[in-house]
């Protein structure tokens, strides 16, 4: 199973985003303008792991502390926000060329060593 982690930090100058793949080392880091919000920030972060780390017949398990994300995501409508729409959009065409995508609520700061990772690039972005 192919390990990443994506997480966003938020301050007056920007949300920044990080994905991780612990398989390859590969990262992935932004910043997107500050009026968003870090659920945005976090939705986005989603996306980014999961379209540029996910290929055909692998076995994902994605780290995440955004809870309000994979809530949404449980929840999803024709009036949920947008980025929640967007994500669940880059979900199903991962799922539908990877063998299987789990998305895994990690709290953060409990010393899960991915975690803090992304949370640590996605400070530093």
């Amino acid at each position: 199973m192919i390990i990443l982690a994506s997480d966003a930090s938020k301050s007056t100058n920007a949300t920044a985003i990080a994905a991780v793949n612990f398989s390859t080392k590969v990262i992935f880091k932004g910043s997107i303008h500050n009026i968003n919000s870090v659920f945005t920030g976090e939705g986005l972060a989603l996306a980014l792991a999961i379209s540029k780390f996910t290929c055909e017949f692998q076995d994902y398990m994605i780290l995440t502390d955004s809870k309000s994300n994979l809530s949404a995501l449980s929840n999803i409508n024709f009036h949920s926000p947008k980025i929640t729409l967007f994500l669940a959009r880059v979900i199903a065409h991962a799922l539908s060329i990877c063998k299987s995508l789990q998305l895994v609520y990690t709290p953060a700061h409990v010393g899960i060593y991915e975690n803090e990772c992304a949370d640590t690039i996605a400070k530093n972005a």
